[in-house]
């Protein structure tokens, strides 16, 4: 059985706090120099941050953004200091999940909050509600007993992520659909309270959020909801950018409003045979098993960068560090991935239920069913990137705490 080491290893020990203090620093660099002004998204977010009336969607990573906004702060500054609190918890969860000899998750870990630098300076909410998400699912995992604390706070937590990105919903009600006929097993007792914690919290996140929505913006609840699903396949083309957000998408979906959501979805999917449906499917499969990188990109897309992006010599740079950033983020999301595949083979081998082994794989199959239909992005994918290296530590916890089934061969000890 894996049993982890009780203690760090003393080179290690303080691998994570430097990693995260470079981490942070790197972020706070790029961003006061270059001081992004919110666009997108993150323009939605700063305007909306502390007005109910204005709430589409941001859960309670926008309402914490408001506090900063309150206080003065500028944009740039807040978004560091919600980016920095995330980035804290993430790295404190690893901090005391990972025990393993060589420390390869919190490695990764590392490695791709190191490629996220230059999303610091903007106020997003998706590294918030990953590092809520990764703190509940640590906190329901301590030694495999239940805490009445532990769970409380796996609820606020997951409920929190959840709201923060409503998206990640629908990702673990597919994952909870997925792990059913595996809860079925004799042993897989630890992993049902983890999947009962994880369709609980996410019904109530999903839940506050649809409450924060109402208040003032009750027909926001359709649309903004909707648009992802025109955009993922109803008005999607099979040419570049298929399954991506399009103005056609959001047209579509408002122009539906007058008919109940699954009339205007099976409406819409009869106006084509199944083959061209296939073909939309087919098509964004690259973009989802391969995600592009993407945080230079969204800092280079700021209108002041843009703009100061006229100059010779910043241009250079930033052509520098895309060629640095699509080098490195599709080696280190392959390494993360070959993480989750190892941890499910070495633990099937050792003779643990299906239900332990395949959890990282099931992170990674929801991701993936739930973008083959609703629109994709490449920073959609950050959650599942983010957090796979914390799935994997979890398995392995579990599997710590649980017995082997009694088909496992044992080898015989030799000598």
């Amino acid at each position: 059985m894996f049993t982890p080491p009780t203690t760090l290893p003393a080179n290690s020990r303080w691998l994570t706090p430097l990693a995260g203090t470079a981490i942070l620093g790197i972020g706070v660099i790029i961003a006061l120099l270059l001081r992004p002004e919110p666009h997108s998204d993150w323009l939605y977010y700063w305007r909306a941050a502390g007005v109910p009336d204005a709430y589409q969607r941001g859960g309670v990573a926008m309402w914490l953004l408001a506090i900063p906004k309150a206080l003065g702060m500028t944009p740039v500054t807040a978004a560091l200091l919600l980016n920095a609190v995330a980035v804290g918890v993430l790295l404190w969860v690893m901090q005391a999940a990972d025990r393993t000899g060589h420390r390869i998750p919190t490695l990764l870990t590392i490695a791709y909050l190191l490629l996220l630098t230059p999303f610091l300076g903007l106020a997003t909410t998706m590294l918030a509600a990953g590092s809520w998400s990764a703190g509940k699912a640590w906190s329901d995992n301590e030694g495999g007993r239940i805490n009445g604390g532990w769970l409380a706070l796996s609820f606020v937590l997951i409920a929190s992520g959840v709201c923060s990105k409503p998206q990640y919903a629908l990702i673990l009600w597919t994952l909870c659909l997925l792990a059913i006929p595996l809860l079925l097993q004799r042993q897989a007792r630890p992993s049902r309270r983890l999947i009962l914690v994880l369709a609980l919290g996410s019904v109530l996140g999903f839940m506050a959020d649809s409450g924060f929505r109402a208040v003032g913006k009750s027909e926001a609840i359709r649309t903004n909801s909707a648009v992802t699903l025109y955009a993922g396949l109803l008005v999607s083309g099979t040419g570049p950018g298929c399954g991506y957000w399009s103005v056609e998408a959001s047209q579509a979906a408002v122009a539906d409003m007058g008919m109940p959501l699954r009339q205007a979805v099976m409406t819409r999917l009869g106006e084509q045979p199944p083959a061209h449906w296939a073909s939309v499917v087919g098509c964004k499969i690259p973009g989802i098993v391969r995600p592009s990188p993407f945080a230079v990109y969204w800092l280079s897309a700021a209108p002041n960068v843009e703009k100061a992006r006229e100059s010779e010599a910043l241009e250079q740079r930033f052509r520098s560090a895309h060629r640095f950033e699509r080098l490195l983020y599709p080696a280190i999301s392959l390494l993360i991935l070959a993480l989750a595949a190892a941890t499910t083979v070495r633990l099937r081998r050792r003779g643990h239920p299906a239900a332990l082994y395949l959890l990282p794989m099931l992170w990674i199959a929801a991701f993936w069913s739930v973008h083959l239909v609703f629109e994709i992005q490449p920073r959609y994918f950050l959650g599942m990137y983010l957090l796979l290296p914390l799935w994997c530590l979890l398995a392995m916890r579990h599997a710590a705490v649980t017995p082997m089934t009694d088909a496992t061969p044992v080898k015989p000890a030799e000598g």
